[in-house]
């Protein structure tokens, strides 16, 4: 029998914003008005970048409490009604990506990251603690948010129920705030550059 050790894990954090009263009926007559954009959306509604939406000031706050250094890149809203769906796609030149969902939701799949390098031992092995899997699909209640690498490959699987799927995503960037320490350390390491 072999020891398992589950380690170099893929960050995955959840958490839960409590979602302003309006904002539900707000999106949905959005996306009665207009044609939204096409990203990886198959039907479904996608909003262009709404980040100084005021509904969007609780996550903003959260955001900015829960992942500090990390500063907002873009956000949008997504409304996915029976038979719409998003299909596998990452977000380069972000550092994280996120969803919140303003309507109880099912469907989004997260893959793992090492399917292409381990997937013969993705295929043998399976574990009682789990870890071993190909993807996991997610269900969350609304008000829940999930944040992830945006490297990780995503999708949302097909809504099957008659109530639409409402949720706001976007996109975080590392910005650590600048200290008279980190500003030092840059100019120690540039300085053998400049001379």
């Amino acid at each position: 029998m072999l020891d398992y050790f589950p380690i170099f894990a893929t960050p995955i954090f959840k958490g839960h914003i409590d979602i302003p009263d309006g904002s539900l009926p707000y999106w949905l007559t959005q996306s009665d008005l207009s044609s939204g954009r096409k990203k990886s959306n198959r039907g479904g509604w996608q909003s262009k970048d709404c980040r100084n939406d005021p509904y969007l000031n609780p996550l903003k706050t959260y955001l900015a409490n829960a992942v500090s250094a990390f500063k907002l890149q873009s956000a949008w809203v997504n409304i996915n009604r029976k038979g719409d769906e998003n299909v596998p796609h990452c977000h380069p030149g972000a550092d994280l990506s996120f969803v919140w969902y303003l309507t109880d939701s099912t469907g989004l799949k997260l893959q793992n990251p090492n399917v292409f390098d381990q997937f013969r031992i993705l295929r043998e092995f399976e574990h009682k603690e789990g870890h071993f899997y190909e993807s996991i699909n997610f269900s969350f209640a609304a008000g829940d948010i999930i944040i992830f690498p945006s490297a990780i490959v995503h999708s949302v699987i097909e809504h099957t129920e008659d109530e639409p799927r409402v949720s706001v995503s976007g996109n975080l960037e590392w910005k650590p705030p600048v200290t008279a320490e980190t500003e030092a350390l840059t100019l120690s390491q540039l300085a053998p550059l400049i001379s």
